[in-house]
């Protein structure tokens, strides 16, 4: 079973996927339930069974709406594109995630 205490706060639009390299699914941002937009900017990695609150020196800035995969080759999960708390377009953000730290990339 999948644990229920710390698990991330609801959320809708955010960015999902499975680094098979850690065998973690990654999942990052979103919007809260709260009725009014806010981008989130948190990271957050399930193993399986618990998951993990990632704080990562460098951030994400907040985004939902966003894309993310993950590249085998770079061994990276990739997030990109969304809408930022000012409602603005972030496409031009490519970031790359290691399971340490966020990377931009573009």
């Amino acid at each position: 079973s999948v644990a229920t205490q710390g698990v991330p706060n609801p959320r809708s639009y955010y960015g999902m996927a499975y680094d098979s390299n850690r065998r973690v699914v990654v999942i990052s941002g979103g919007e809260t339930n709260a009725g009014l937009f806010q981008a989130l900017g948190d990271l957050w990695e399930l193993d399986g069974t618990v998951w993990t609150k990632k704080t990562p020196a460098t951030a994400v800035p907040g985004r939902s709406n966003h894309a993310m995969t993950y590249d085998a080759n770079r061994k990276l999960v990739l997030s990109f594109g969304g809408l930022q708390n000012d409602l603005q377009r972030a496409s031009e953000q490519l970031w790359g995630w290691d399971g340490s730290n966020w990377a931009r990339l573009y």
